[in-house]
């Protein structure tokens, strides 16, 4: 099964946010995780409880510690 990383500023209230979450639920032929730039959101628990593995990185309060962690998780 081939891996799809998503990137996404926040999982917070918006279309893009609610457009992922369907894709990454109903698409079964990939393995979906997801990278939000931003803490928590609306959609993360959702993700989640799926199955879908999600990665909340804090950018807004440590960037250089949020960056290293990004390059570690891809």
């Amino acid at each position: 099964m081939t891996k799809v990383c998503h990137i996404i500023t926040s999982l917070g209230e918006g279309g893009a946010q609610k457009i992922l979450t369907s894709l990454s639920i109903n698409n079964t032929t990939h393995n979906h995780f997801i990278i939000s730039l931003k803490k928590g959101g609306r959609y993360t628990e959702i993700l989640k409880n799926k199955g879908i593995s999600v990665f909340d990185l804090d950018f807004e309060r440590n960037k250089l510690k949020s960056f290293i962690s990004l390059l570690e998780i891809i």
